[in-house]
């Protein structure tokens, strides 16, 4: 009996152990590099720097709810975990961050932590801002404290239990976090795929969305960029790896260029989440635009197949066919090739060929236009046909163009379709 009783007592006591070690790791303080800013105060090529980075980080998209004033907080951002609010970051004293300081700034950005130590969820995306250099998190700092302050109070994270229990984020910290290197500068202006992907791993952050993730939300770096299903349960984030079959494998870098500026490529568009992206990714320079497609075009295929739903039925095939020529020729025409920048080709699209149809079905139920961008001020649209077609016509459809032209991506069944069809 006595050995049963001390090995309880041994497990119990490596478990504490255990348990306070993760608990040590995902909650310890980072390294704190120091402000680039000389007497705290920031010149105006810093502020303009700051107000350039805040924009293609599309920052005003989640901190902005309707109606309000910019950057004085999110609407919110529907998870599986419950909803979360992005705060007020207007100067305001009390509801913003006019009381920080620039480190308490970096804190955030670089380590994920609040300015009273307390630890952040990582819906706010500091898994990728922490790659930001010192110099840039003090830029965009500078320039939010020039905005107008607002004394909106944000609304707090309605979220499930155990998920509102803060202190639990240091064991998931521990699991998926660690604090890039403090002190990682801009890269050389000689070496564009570094500076791509300072950008794409950054500011940009587009592995939160292009790589997959766990039930804990954790991301899997493994597969970084090789397409995510997006939180909302609708979407599903496109590899940008070098895939034919849902990546890039296809696109040259002008077509990434094209996508990331005007929302439209010759190998597909920007619809669902990526058009709220692109109302800042549209700002990209052009040496920056050009060096996140040298970086993109750069990564290698990672052996991605089509997300098959099925086997390509001849029937269905043949009705796609017919539905296809009744109502989607005219703009995407006969061969699939779109039409010059106003519709996209369907042949060699990512979303058409893409792992997941989830995407494609809702585009087709729901129609809509590509984003507003001051390179395309009155884009086409497409309109919906959820109440055109049943779900076996779309199905039909779909299956047709996943497996004609170049696409070989294999057929979609009823189920799915009416899978999306009643989600809200």
């Amino acid at each position: 009996m006595k050995w049963f009783i001390r090995a309880v007592a041994a497990i119990v006591v490596i478990g504490i152990l255990v348990a306070g070690g993760l608990f040590w790791l995902g909650s310890r303080d980072g390294v704190l590099v120091a402000s680039t800013l000389t007497g705290g105060k920031a010149s105006s090529e810093v502020v303009a720097r700051g107000k350039y980075l805040t924009q293609i980080g599309n920052c005003v998209g989640c901190h902005t709810a309707v109606n309000t004033p910019e950057f004085s907080g999110g609407s919110g951002l529907k998870t599986q975990f419950g909803t979360f609010f992005a705060p007020n970051i207007t100067p305001d004293p009390e509801k913003g961050i006019g009381r920080w300081s620039a480190d308490d700034f970096w804190q955030v950005l670089h380590n994920g932590k609040a300015p009273d130590g307390s630890l952040l969820y990582p819906a706010f995306p500091y898994q990728s801002y922490s790659h930001l250099s010192r110099a840039d998190s003090d830029a965009i700092f500078s320039y939010l404290k020039t905005l107008p302050a607002s004394d909106r109070q944000a609304p707090a994270h309605d979220l499930r239990t155990p998920f509102n229990m803060r202190f639990l984020l240091a064991f998931w910290r521990a699991l998926y976090f660690r604090p890039a290197d403090a002190v990682a500068q801009t890269p050389a202006s000689d070496d564009a795929p570094l500076r791509g992907r300072h950008l794409v791993d950054g500011i940009a952050h587009c592995a939160e969305c292009h790589t997959p993730r766990n039930r804990l939300g954790g991301m899997d770096v493994s597969r970084s960029l090789q397409g995510g299903k997006m939180s909302d349960g609708i979407w599903y984030a496109p590899a940008l790896t070098g895939d034919t079959d849902g990546g890039l494998g296809h696109w040259s870098e002008q077509d990434i260029a094209d996508l990331l500026l005007t929302g439209l490529s010759a190998h597909g568009a920007v619809v669902g989440p990526m058009s709220e992206a692109l109302r800042g990714v549209q700002y990209l320079n052009g040496q920056d635009v050009s060096d996140i497609a040298v970086y993109l075009k750069s990564l290698p295929a990672a052996g991605l197949k089509s997300g098959s739903t099925g086997e390509v039925n001849d029937t269905l095939y043949s009705m796609g066919k017919k539905i296809y020529g009744q109502y989607c020729a005219a703009c995407h025409q006969a061969d699939g090739t779109g039409l010059d920048n106003a519709w996209p080709s369907l042949d060699g699209n990512s979303l058409v060929r893409g792992q997941d149809v989830t995407g494609l079905l809702r585009v087709i139920m729901d129609g809509g236009f590509t984003p507003t961008t001051e390179k395309t001020p009155q884009p086409y649209g497409m309109p919906p046909f959820r109440h055109f077609l049943n779900d076996l016509e779309i199905a039909a459809a779909a299956t047709y163009i996943r497996n004609t032209w170049s696409n070989q991506s294999g057929g979609v069944n009823q189920r799915s379709v009416n899978r999306v069809r009643n989600i809200d």
